[in-house]
């Protein structure tokens, strides 16, 4: 009975995961509303294929015990045994959903008697304890398919994930029993013997001579699995092994064969996770893959060629029209595809972690096969802290995928270009989405370009900073009584500046602003403001610091430009 109701719920799971699998299939193909709306396996998303590691071992350890002919005409009715197993799996996935596992399983079983004292009394107390004892060798071919990826095709982390288990192969077992029919003499699965054993030599003499049967098997299951990191998950397994045979407990009664239940721990390895992606990181909603192709509008010079999703930004070359009946074939002159991938990074981190190493892994494949790509890695920031703490942070996020793509990958320099943008612009929400890294293609001139004005920005502010440095140095120096050559016009009535202060201890923005601008406190906002290059925090001056005092117009020191003022800067 107990068998009739596993294969009925192992095949209703099945046929139901099928079906599932199939209508989700049918619905992409016909680009369904909803589909459309929720994404597809990244797998099927441009650029899954490229690069990928498939490949993982999996060791097991657990328990098996025999499912046989346990029943008997007298009291002498046995226990089955739960005994250690284990084995070791190859697998290799062709897609986060469909694998195909080859391995080795080592499955002990047995049944306890339930009145040890009716045996042998040559037996030794340890083979006393079993009333059928054996064990099998058995190489197996399976296949694995995700439920996980077909139930819950939106998920957004790939953490959990469940397989059903399919499969044959071939098993090679030796075993014997000790009939209550027959004295309890033993009956080996392949020994025929003339005498019962009177010894503890001469019966452990037959258990030598015991020869392997062979027996074919068929294998069903599920396998519960937790990603713990990139390389490594952990888990549960449990099989159902169908042999062909009924002589497994050395016993033949009625129809039904002697079948293997097993169940075991797993510990899955997953060759090359750490340095590319792996089949079973891919989640259906792509957190884990890292990075997705963003969403591009046709331009007015962008042509589309049989729905391709690249979108090139070229203008037409050809065009041919074949026949009345086949659609107009569109030929353009291929260049930069108008692609942007993303990677994100947690609050106030630079350093990347698992996923954006899987999205920098995908990205990289794209300019390891097209040479002739280069590319803007542009970093920002949500709109917490200030301007220049978040143009440094967007800086050190572009500059660690840079090195990235550099130090692992061995993409030139001359075709990267990192950028620290800062905080989003019009962005109040500290969404994970808002710290990222764009990476984005460009041709080899719009680089030299953009890398021509990214320097010439930089050097520009650069100049400013060490031309206010100097200012402050110079009037510091003459409010200490120092000789030096200072600029007298640094503070007359046409100069944008006040004063210059170094500041000291218990000293604060807000008391610069009361001194300088009359009471008005909140109009530290323009101190901050033109200093803010040395200040990480407005809440909190640190001492020696030389700041530049701006001079403000009455307008300036409205309120409501004050205020508005301060809203620029998140206070």
């Amino acid at each position: 009975m107990r068998k009739t109701l596993l294969f009925a719920v192992l095949f209703l799971a099945a046929t139901f995961s099928t079906a599932l699998y199939a209508q989700e299939t049918q619905d992409e193909s016909e680009g369904s509303k909803k589909k459309s709306e929720k994404g597809v396996h990244p797998y099927k998303d441009e650029g899954w294929a490229e690069k990928n590691t498939n490949w993982s071992i999996m060791l097991e350890g657990g328990m098996a015990f025999i499912d046989g002919d346990f029943v008997q005409t007298n009291d002498f009715i046995p226990y089955t045994a739960i005994r250690p197993s284990g084995g070791i799996f190859l697998e290799y996935s062709f897609n986060p959903t469909w694998g195909i596992a080859l391995g080795y399983n080592y499955a002990n079983y047995g049944a306890r008697p339930k009145d040890a004292s009716k045996l042998p009394d040559y037996l030794s107390d340890r083979d006393k304890r079993y009333l059928i004892f054996g064990h099998m060798h058995s190489a197996e071919l399976n296949l694995t398919f995700n439920f996980a990826n077909a139930w819950f095709p939106n998920r957004s982390r790939n953490i959990f994930n469940m397989y059903f288990i399919a499969g044959a192969g071939v098993g090679f077992y030796k075993s014997y029993y000790f009939s209550a029919t027959n004295s309890y003499e033993p009956q080996f699965s392949k020994l025929d013997i003339s005498t019962a054993p009177t010894t503890a030599d001469e019966f452990a003499q037959y258990k030598r001579d015991n020869k392997y049967n062979a027996t074919g098997l068929i294998d069903l299951g599920l396998a519960l699995e937790f990603n713990v990191s990139r390389g490594l998950a952990i888990g549960l397994k449990g099989i159902y092994k169908v042999t062909m045979t009924d002589k497994i407990d050395t016993r033949i009664k009625g129809s039904n064969n002697d079948n293997i239940e097993y169940a075991a721990l797993t510990l899955r390895w997953k060759v090359g996770a750490t340095k590319k992606n792996h089949a079973k990181n891919y989640s259906s909603g792509g957190a884990l893959m890292g990075m997705r192709a963003g969403k591009q509008e046709p331009q007015k010079d962008t042509i589309v060629i049989n729905n391709v999703d690249t979108i090139y930004s070229s203008r037409i070359d050809t065009l041919v029209l074949v026949d009345k009946e086949v659609s107009t074939v569109q030929v353009v002159s291929k260049s930069t595809p108008d692609q942007r991938y993303y990677v994100y990074f947690d609050v106030d981190k630079h350093e990347l972690n698992d996923q954006t190493l899987i999205g920098i892994q995908q990205f990289a494949g794209r300019l390891e096969e097209d040479t002739s790509l280069c590319v803007v890695l542009t970093g920002y920031c949500d709109h917490t802290g200030t301007e220049a703490y978040n143009e440094k942070l967007a800086q050190r996020r572009a500059d660690a995928v840079y090195n990235e793509l550099i130090n692992v990958y061995g993409i030139p320099k001359d075709r990267l270009l990192p950028i620290g943008k800062g905080k989003l612009a019009n962005v109040k929400k500290a969404y994970g989405p808002n710290r990222r890294v764009e990476m984005r293609f460009v041709s080899k001139e719009d680089l030299e370009k953009q890398r021509k004005e990214w320097e010439e920005k930089k050097q520009l502010k650069t100049e400013v900073t060490d031309k206010g440095q100097a200012q402050v140095k110079a009037t510091s120096a003459k409010n200490n009584g120092v000789n030096s050559n200072i600029n007298t016009e640094l503070f007359d009535e046409n100069s944008p500046w006040i004063d210059a202060v170094t500041t000291r201890r218990g000293m604060s923005l807000a008391k610069l602003a009361r001194k300088y601008y009359n009471g008005t406190t909140d109009a530290w906002v323009y101190i901050y403001e033109a200093n803010q290059v040395q200040i990480p925090n407005p809440d909190k001056l640190s001492e020696g610091l030389n700041l530049m005092i701006p001079r403000l117009t009455a307008e300036q020191l409205q309120p409501e430009v004050i205020e508005a003022k301060l809203k620029e800067v998140g206070k």
